[in-house]
């Protein structure tokens, strides 16, 4: 069993996490990406919905909201094709707004190119990508 009444600090309860996302080229110039994240830790369940929009593959501006009581804001640039610098700033509307004016993030994130591979169609539900 790995729920809470059984946790320790050797022992942590069983996390559960889903991921879903879809960029849609609006046009030439713009791209619209949202994303929705849901985390949970056996009863306590966390949401966020992400939407973000990149100007010319260059400055993505976005939003986000989670489901406690959240919401901020991120802009980043694309330096090169491998490297994104962004900074985001959230808003705490709860109980912690009277103790904090809010979070900062900065993020210089650098992606590296994958192997190359040959995709081979193989005719299975267990390989959807």
């Amino acid at each position: 069993d790995q729920g809470l009444k059984t946790a320790t600090p050797f022992r942590v309860p069983r996390h559960y996490f889903a991921y879903a996302k879809y960029s849609w080229d609006i046009n030439d110039k713009f791209n619209l990406t949202p994303a929705v994240f849901v985390r949970s830790i056996d009863f306590i369940a966390q949401a966020e919905v992400n939407l973000s929009l990149t100007y010319n593959k260059r400055v993505v501006v976005g939003v986000l909201y989670r489901s406690v009581d959240d919401a901020g804001l991120m802009l980043g640039v694309h330096i090169t094709k491998h490297l994104l610098a962004s900074y985001a700033f959230d808003f705490d509307f709860g109980q912690l707004r009277k103790y904090q004016t809010g979070s900062h993030e900065a993020q210089l994130i650098y992606r590296f190119d994958g192997i190359k591979q040959k995709r081979v169609f193989l005719k299975s539900p267990r390989y959807l990508n």
